[in-house]
């Protein structure tokens, strides 16, 4: 799988422009779902197109968590995260899409992260 350099080029900037010293980033297009996770932080951006992916992914979630991870969602609120699944996030920060981003997201027009439990 391909991972876009645009996708590391801005974690980078926004790392830099909230002031956030990234002492080790580990990017992999690895499937990690269900293995152990060394890293303090796991960041999760723009993956709930659909229910079956947050079935599979918050039971892994939830023990990373449990383990003291911390676990931060991007996502402009796609049918993915159902009723259900929000009660284990906590909305961090909302921002607005520009015209273009909205035009590519389906006409969503803002994206929150959240906190996983």
């Amino acid at each position: 799988m391909f991972l876009p350099r645009a996708a590391v080029c801005s974690v980078l900037v926004n790392a830099q422009l909230n002031s956030i010293e990234l002492r080790k980033l580990f990017i992999s297009s690895r499937n990690f779902i269900g293995s152990p996770v060394e890293e303090e932080v796991i960041c999760i951006g723009d993956l709930y197109y659909d229910e079956e992916i947050p079935n599979i992914l918050f039971p892994w979630l939830d023990k990373l968590a449990d383990a003291g991870k911390t676990i931060l969602i991007c996502d402009p609120g796609r049918h993915g995260l159902s009723t259900a699944k929000m009660r284990f996030l906590t909305k961090l920060a909302a921002y607005e899409l520009t015209a273009n981003c909205c035009i590519e997201n389906k006409g969503f027009k803002t994206v929150f992260v959240w906190k996983f439990r």
